[in-house]
This record gives C-alpha cells, sequence and structure tokens, in this order.
C-alpha cells in the first residue's frame, strides 16, 4: 500500500474510517481503487528516480504498440455487410451504397423514381410516365387559409430532376390538356411559399380541362377541404391511373401522350384519392374514417354523385400498385374496412366486384339512376368505434352551385 493511503481518501478527503475502515474490515472506500492511482502518481513525480523509470517504462510501452500495429495483421476478421432492412431511396441523386461492396453498385443505381419533398406536401415521380406517381398532403382547418395567393403563381418545371426525365412546360403547350394539380393550391394557401410549391410540374398531371379539372374534379378538391369542418387532419393519397378496357381479343391499355418523342407525357385515363379523415370523439379517443375514389379523367356530368366513384381500397392499391398508410391500416383494421364498403355497396345497390376494371369501358361505372348522395348510417358501426368509411360519417357529395367561387380558390 503506497505511503499516504491510510491518512485518508484522495478524492473526497474523507478518513477510510467513514468509507468502513481499509484495515478492520477489508473493504475499500468507494475511491479506493483511485486514491491508489493519486497517491502513486503523486509519490512518483516527489521521487526524481521513479519518474525516470516512469517516463522510460511508457516510452518503451508506447513503440513497441505503434511498431506492432504497423507490421502485425488484424487478429479478427473485418465483419461482413448485411442487406439493410430498409429499401434505398432509388430517387435521390445522393444516393450513397447502402450494400457496401456490391459489385453490381460499382457505378450506381438506375434513376426513375423521384421523391421531393415540399413545405405541405411529398411527391414521387415516375420519370417513365413524366407524371406524379403519388402526391401524399396533409390538411387541416389552418392549412387551407392563410396569405397565400395564386394570382402570382406561377407553373415551373422540377429542375432536380433532369429535362430528359421530367414534364416540361412545352409539353403542355397547344396539347388540348391543362395543367392539373395533385395537390390542390387552395389546401395550401397557410403561406405563400407553400402555395407556389403546388405550382411545380412534379405535382402536375395532364388533365381534360372542360367538365374535368374545371369542373367535377375542382368541386372534389373543394369537398376534401370542405371535411376539414368536421374532421381535425385530412391525409390524402392522388395520383394517376392508366386503366385498361376490355375488347374481344381481351383486355386493352390506350392512352394519348403529349409532347415529343422521345420524352413524352403519359395522359392517364383516371385519378384517385384515398383519405384518411380523423378526429378526435367526445370520450377523447380518435376516430379514423377512409375512402378510395377512382374518377375517370373526362367530361363529367355534374350530377353524377360522388359515391358513384368509391372502390375498394385494395383493388385500388392493387391497380395502381401502392399500399397506403401502412403504419395505420393494420390487416385487422383492413378487415374492418373491408367490411364498411361491402356494407356501403350494398346499400348503393352494387356489388363488390371489381369497381375500377369493370368490363366494356373502363372510363365510367354504370350509375345507379336516382341514387342520392348520402351518408350511410347503420346499426353495426359499434364495431367500428375507431375506423369507418369515410361516407358513414360524411355525406358524400360535391356541390353544384358556385362554381366560379370554387375555381377562384
Amino acid at each position: 500500500i503506497p505511503t499516504g493511503l491510510t491518512r485518508g481518501c484522495s478524492y473526497c478527503r474523507a478518513s477510510f474510517k467513514q468509507h468502513d475502515s481499509l484495515f478492520k474490515i477489508k473493504k475499500t472506500c468507494e475511491h479506493a481503487r483511485s486514491s491508489v492511482i493519486y497517491v502513486f502518481l503523486r509519490n512518483v513525480m516527489r521521487s526524481p528516480l521513479l519518474l525516470s523509470g516512469a517516463v522510460g517504462l511508457a516510452a518503451g510501452l508506447s513503440a513497441g504498440f505503434l511498431i506492432g500495429k504497423c507490421v502485425s495483421k488484424p487478429s479478427v476478421a473485418p465483419t461482413s455487410v448485411t442487406k439493410p432492412s430498409v429499401a434505398p431511396q432509388v430517387g435521390s441523386d445522393t444516393f450513397t451504397d447502402p450494400l457496401g461492396k456490391h459489385p453490381a453498385l460499382r457505378y450506381g443505381l438506375p434513376l426513375g423514381q423521384n421523391l421531393r419533398i415540399f413545405k405541405q406536401f411529398v411527391a414521387s415521380f415516375d420519370s417513365r410516365t413524366r407524371n406524379p406517381q403519388w402526391v401524399l398532403e396533409h390538411v387541416s382547418r389552418d392549412s387551407a387559409v392563410g396569405e397565400g395567393d395564386r394570382k402570382g403563381s406561377k407553373f415551373k418545371e422540377d429542375t432536380t430532376i433532369p429535362t430528359r426525365l421530367r414534364n416540361r412546360l412545352e409539353d403542355f403547350k397547344n396539347s388540348g390538356y391543362d395543367r392539373g394539380h395533385l395537390a390542390p393550391a387552395a389546401n395550401h394557401k397557410c403561406s405563400q411559399e407553400a402555395l407556389d410549391e403546388t405550382f411545380s410540374l412534379s405535382n402536375i398531371s395532364p388533365q381534360v380541362g372542360k367538365g374535368f379539372n374545371r369542373s367535377y374534379w375542382a368541386r372534389f378538391e373543394r369537398f376534401v377541404r370542405d371535411l376539414t369542418k368536421e374532421y381535425s387532419d385530412i391525409y390524402v393519397v392522388t395520383g394517376p391511373l392508366y386503366l385498361p378496357t376490355r375488347t374481344e381479343s381481351g383486355w386493352t391499355l390506350v392512352h394519348p401522350m403529349i409532347g415529343q418523342p422521345p420524352s413524352m407525357v403519359a395522359v392517364p385515363t383516371h385519378f384517385f384519392k384515398i383519405i384518411l379523415a380523423e378526429c378526435t370523439n367526445m370520450n377523447g379517443g380518435t376516430h379514423q374514417a377512409v375512402g378510395a375514389f377512382v374518377v375517370p379523367n373526362m367530361d363529367i356530368d355534374p350530377q353524377i354523385p360522388l359515391n358513384t366513384w368509391i372502390v375498394p381500397l385494395e383493388d385500388l392499391e392493387a391497380a395502381a400498385g401502392l399500399q397506403v398508410f401502412g403504419s395505420y391500416l393494420t390487416p385487422t383494421r383492413r378487415s374492418r374496412l373491408a367490411a364498411a364498403e361491402s356494407e356501403l355497396f350494398a346499400q348503393l345497390g352494387r356489388g363488390r366486384g371489381p369497381h375500377i376494371l369493370t368490363s366494356g369501358s373502363a372510363s365510367v361505372p354504370s350509375v345507379v339512376k336516382g341514387k342520392k348522395n348520402m351518408a350511410i348510417r347503420n346499426t353495426s358501426q359499434a364495431h367500428r368505434a375507431e375506423l369507418s368509411h369515410l361516407c358513414e360519417r360524411s355525406i358524400c357529395e360535391i356541390t353544384t352551385d358556385d362554381l366560379q367561387k370554387t375555381l377562384q380558390t
């Protein structure tokens, strides 16, 4: 035991008796080991002979360590590269190789899907069709009001996407189609910047103007905004579809193209919206309502009710090649939603059936004449206290009045 240890703890300066005596019961104080080192170093510094020996020993150990590090091979083999649990994002031009030395990735991944993050919405742009694949937005009472004014807003190309892979302003010129928003400008008036971002062409698809973009689709967008009167938060996934029609020889997909080869823009046959609306119940719990809609890209009679376009969510996901709201729609909740959809279709006089890929023309499913816009309310809602179909709780209708005001907003 170095000299001085018995005088007291070198850290707390308390006597060892206060920590249980080192000599009587053979226990050290909580600082005893540090005390030994402290006192030893102090004694070394007081003795020139010990100091010179300690310095020489330290120098010898350091040199041996460095020499051994340079000439010896590692005793442990390098860890192997494992496949990441999350798929890499292929649309980013700043992609870093998550697979380490994977031989196929020596010169990078092909790019085709571009994930674009904006203030109020997120878009996945498909460079093959030069359309957004989908646009996801959050709409609330606050986001739809504010200082944003579209009078000074201008459509602009998304320069983060290579010119040959994006839709361009000149593609729409004299094409006969409107530049149709997927995340509407009126949903994001909370700031001028947020509103202006909706005019990026990565949020734009070719839409029929008369009777669709300037009429039925505009009123559908207003229907979504009006849901904020009943729900606190609305999550909307909007995107294009390219659906076939049945001919004598089988299913055939035909749709126009605009622009010039080889960088042409596909004109969708349909557009979809998947809506998840959320509110707080009187008992403090959260309730969600989900609805899926597919609308043809054509001049639509304004008298056709909105519930004409309701489709089963999973049919739409299969047609679009997407799975939405994965963190919420568990298998159990999907089963509940499917049951609600079946009841809804029964009350609308429609079998469950393939409501998207219908026989004959894929443009317009058969419309049940005389059916009113309605909220389907039934006694079986008790087991769906947490989740229901959107049209069970809300009146799924679009107004035909005051169209000019709708277009101005």
